[in-house]
C-alpha cells in the first residue's frame, strides 16, 4: 500500500530537512524513552530503599557455573528487635553485598547515600545515571541520532 498526501501525490522518497511533514509524522523516540526508563528506574530502586539496624545474618549465593551475578540475603535487626530481610542483587540500585554479621547499617528512604557502622557511603554511580537521563532527554528534544543524514 503506497502512502499518499491529501492532494493524492505520492511523497517523495525523502522529505526536506526539517520539514513540516518530517516533524509531524516522525517516529516516537524510543531511544531516549528506553535510557530515562532504565535510569530512571535504577535511581528510584536505590532512593526506595529504607532499612536500619543490625545484621544477624548474611548468606550470599552466586549463579553457576561462573560464580558471578551473586546476591546476599541480609537479616536485619532493628532496635524495637523486629527483623527484615533484605537481597543485595548485582545491580547499582543494591547496598554493599559483603556486609559481615554485626554490621550497623542505616539507609534512610530518598536518600542516595547510606552508613556502614556510622560510616557514610555514597557508592551510587549519580553520574552515570545523570548523564543517561541527561543523554534521553537530549535524544528526545532534538531527535533521534537515526533521523539525521546517513554517513
Amino acid at each position: 500500500m503506497v502512502r499518499r498526501l491529501q492532494d493524492g501525490h505520492k511523497p517523495p522518497c525523502r522529505w526536506p530537512k526539517d520539514s513540516y511533514f518530517q516533524r509531524k509524522h516522525s517516529k516516537p523516540c524510543t531511544p531516549c524513552a528506553a535510557h530515562l526508563a532504565f535510569a530512571g528506574h535504577e535511581i528510584y530502586q536505590r532512593a526506595a530503599i529504607s532499612l536500619q539496624g543490625t545484621v544477624v545474618s548474611s548468606e550470599t549465593s552466586c549463579v553457576q557455573p561462573y560464580n558471578n551475578r551473586c546476591d546476599t540475603r541480609y537479616v536485619v535487626e532493628a532496635q524495637d528487635q523486629t527483623h527484615s530481610t533484605y537481597i543485595a542483587g548485582p545491580t547499582d540500585e543494591s547496598l554493599e553485598r559483603r556486609l559481615p554479621v554485626g554490621t550497623f547499617i542505616r539507609k534512610d528512604k530518598w536518600a542516595l547515600t547510606y552508613s556502614v557502622n556510622n560510616q557514610k557511603v555514597s557508592d551510587f554511580p549519580v553520574v552515570f545515571y545523570g548523564g543517561l537521563m541527561a543523554f534521553g532527554v537530549l535524544v528526545a528534544l532534538f531527535g533521534r541520532p537515526s533521523s539525521k543524514k546517513k554517513i
